[in-house]
């Protein structure tokens, strides 16, 4: 997989955030972490339960990404779902799952250019896919643990779409 960028500027998420996210004891939520987010952007998700779908929206570049990673010995956890449709954002070591099925889409859904999937934990995501891989190119699924889903993994490429790279 590839190496982690050093990133432009760090901020800390915590699901009862409110701060600007400077450090761990300000943590911003993730909600107003997705908003703000822009190339280089590096956001450590300390432990707890972020509730609801996140809309991953904003591109980061390939040599920029925006990263939504776990903290170092967090648990974090998505109660709901992650819609990437921007370019380059990669999600690494969080949790999501959606035991009621309340949220409506699927736990990852990969629809763009350069999206990174890192050692995620996807499971009981309701009647959706746990992870679904869109006819994008430069995307990576690495490392993910997927189960008790409905459709666990869906992807679809055709040739002129260029390389992805499950592992």
């Amino acid at each position: 997989v590839r190496s982690l960028p050093e990133g432009r500027r760090t901020r800390y998420v915590s699901p009862r955030g409110t701060g600007p996210g400077s450090d761990e004891d300000w943590p911003m939520s993730l909600g107003e972490a997705v908003l703000q987010a822009r190339p280089g952007d590096r956001y450590w998700l300390l432990s707890g339960d972020y509730e609801g779908g996140y809309s991953l929206s904003a591109s980061g570049t390939a040599a920029d990404p925006i990263v939504y990673r776990a903290a170092p010995g967090a648990r974090a956890r998505v109660l709901g779902g992650l819609f990437i449709t921007g370019e380059h954002n990669w999600v690494w070591g969080l949790e999501v799952t959606d035991p009621d099925d309340s949220y409506d889409g699927d736990s990852i859904y990969a629809a763009a250019r350069g999206t990174v999937l890192v050692n995620n934990v996807l499971h009981d995501e309701g009647f959706d896919t746990s992870l679904a891989s869109w006819n994008k190119p430069d995307q990576i699924v690495y490392g993910n643990v997927v189960y008790h889903g409905h459709h666990n993994i869906y992807t679809q490429n055709t040739a002129d779409a260029g390389l992805r790279y499950f592992v």
